[in-house]
């Protein structure tokens, strides 16, 4: 069996509650993940400034995919390390 190396987590509905609140057990979780070396990455559809606070206060979650792909983020300096932008043409073809 491989050894687990990184989780991503989606959060909506899944990661938390439906209340959109992080329940204890998935926090714990987390955090033995973290602490058994598994690299725990933040995949959300949600842009980088509506992540919860509840998971960006995790020690030791380093990276936020965000904007359903769209953009990489290290979340101790909140700096956007990468980005996917469409081009000109296709967003003029998009909306044609």
């Amino acid at each position: 069996m491989n050894e687990i190396r990184l989780i991503a987590l989606d959060l909506d509905k899944t990661t938390l509650r439906s209340d959109k609140t992080l329940s204890e057990e998935n926090r714990r979780a987390i955090q033995d993940a973290i602490a058994a070396g598994i690299h725990v990455v933040v995949a959300s559809g949600r842009p980088f400034v509506s992540l919860p606070r509840e998971i960006l206060e995790i020690p030791g979650i380093e990276y936020a995919v965000t904007a359903n792909g769209a953009a990489v983020y290290r979340l101790d300096t909140g700096e956007r390390i990468h980005e996917y932008l469409l081009g000109e043409d296709a967003v003029t073809g998009i909306l044609e």
